[in-house]
């Protein structure tokens, strides 16, 4: 039996203590972090705001977790590399990692090798992607 939760992304954004626990108060108890967009449009962005975001998310009660988008142009190795730099010391407590499928150009190789690093990695590797997709 499946247990629904209802969750947030923050991708880009950077929230605060307070804003994070007051969703938790609304009832939120998933929250997801953009870990690696695909490529470097945008990673310092990433890298700005995803490990404050996820320790305040912790920190507010909050299972985390990051995702990871799959892509054709980079190699698995620098995918991952980058995740776990913009994750900072968050990256060790995650126990999900999402492989986002939502980049043109991405064939079904590209996913299986990114589902199989994060997997490698020690984390579980659930499929994230959109209905428009």
């Amino acid at each position: 039996m499946s247990t629904w939760a209802k969750g947030l992304d923050t991708a880009f954004s950077r929230v605060s203590r307070q804003w994070c626990r007051s969703r938790y108060e609304e009832g939120y108890r998933v929250a997801v972090q953009d870990l690696w967009t695909g490529g470097y449009g945008n990673n310092q962005q990433l890298r700005d705001v995803a490990e404050a975001n996820l320790e305040d998310f912790a920190n507010a009660g909050f299972f985390i977790g990051g995702y990871i988008n799959a892509n054709p142009w980079y190699d698995i190795d620098v995918c991952l590399e980058n995740a776990r730099l913009n994750a900072g010391g968050m990256w060790d407590i995650l126990t999900v990692v999402a492989v986002d499928v939502e980049l043109d150009g991405i064939i079904e190789a590209d996913i299986k090798d990114m589902c199989a690093a994060v997997r490698s990695a020690g984390k579980k590797d659930p499929i994230y992607s959109a209905a428009w997709f």
